[in-house]
């Protein structure tokens, strides 16, 4: 008696499907393998113009309280009145506003000079430095209220 053994490592009849997809060249492909840098460099002008707002913003909240005086009629009896000038150095809250507006304006005049700074570099060194920029800002933004 002749006895028949089956082969269980041979493939199933229903598994005899080719599965193996062509991978197709072109040069749409090409280019926008080649985007990576166009990206990275877009970036850069973006943030570099968003560091270029936070300067201006902060520039203009700083020169707004510096130069503004508020005056106020106090009455001291039913037929007088005197005028008291109040100025942004009076009051601890608005010296802390001055003071916090003028740092982040120096903040953003230093890494807005390293974003344009990058912007001359091309390649690894751009990615390190946005990705640089970037933590620092994050510990900035926790280490401050504003």
């Amino acid at each position: 008696m002749a006895r028949v053994i089956n082969d269980t490592t041979a493939a199933p009849p229903h598994a005899s499907v080719e599965m193996e997809v062509p991978i197709k060249w072109s040069a749409q492909g090409l280019e926008q393998a080649s985007k990576g840098a166009d990206g990275v460099k877009s970036h850069l002008v973006v943030d570099a113009a968003l560091r270029a707002v936070v300067f201006a913003a902060s520039a203009a909240a700083v020169v707004v309280m510096v130069t503004s005086k508020q005056s106020k009629m106090i009455p001291i009896s039913p037929t007088m009145a005197v005028s008291l000038d109040a100025n942004w150095n009076q009051s601890p809250a608005y010296i802390y506003y001055v003071s916090a507006f003028s740092v982040a304006g120096l903040y953003s005049i230093i890494t807005g000079f390293f974003s344009v700074f990058t912007l001359k570099k091309t390649g690894v060194i751009s990615t390190k430095m946005l990705f640089q920029l970037a933590i620092l800002d994050s510990v900035r933004a926790h280490l401050s209220p504003n």
